[in-house]
């Protein structure tokens, strides 16, 4: 990664942040976002994941519109630091929060098995 598209990284990543600070205390069962990009390819291959705690919050926030409110939220946030994201539905994606998978050993040495979080 070059000295430039570090900064840039850092940028994004500081801008997220606020709107993940945003959409916890303003929407519920939001969880957290990320983003990955490729530097070679940006600004088009910038995509923005939104984790819900589970399917029924994402399907509660499809229902009242407040996916369009954090949509916005990101696209407003991004263009302050001078990112365009031109349609953000083809650049945000909305998840549900996976259960963490714990490995345990069952018998002995070898022979483990995998436990879900919940």
């Amino acid at each position: 990664m070059r000295k430039s598209d570090k900064k840039l990284d850092n940028q994004i990543c500081k801008t997220l942040t606020v709107v993940c600070e945003t959409a916890l205390e303003h929407i519920y069962g939001f969880q957290w976002l990320t983003h990955r990009v490729n530097y070679q390819r940006f600004p088009a291959s910038l995509k923005i994941t939104c984790v819900f705690t589970d399917q029924a919050d994402l399907d509660r926030i499809r229902l009242q519109h407040e996916d369009s409110s954090l949509r916005h939220l990101i696209s407003e946030a991004l263009a302050d630091i001078g990112i365009k994201l031109g349609d953000p539905g083809s650049r945000l994606y909305s998840t549900v929060k996976r259960p963490v998978k714990h490995l345990i050993r069952v018998t002995g040495p070898g022979v483990w098995a995998e436990l879900a979080d919940g």
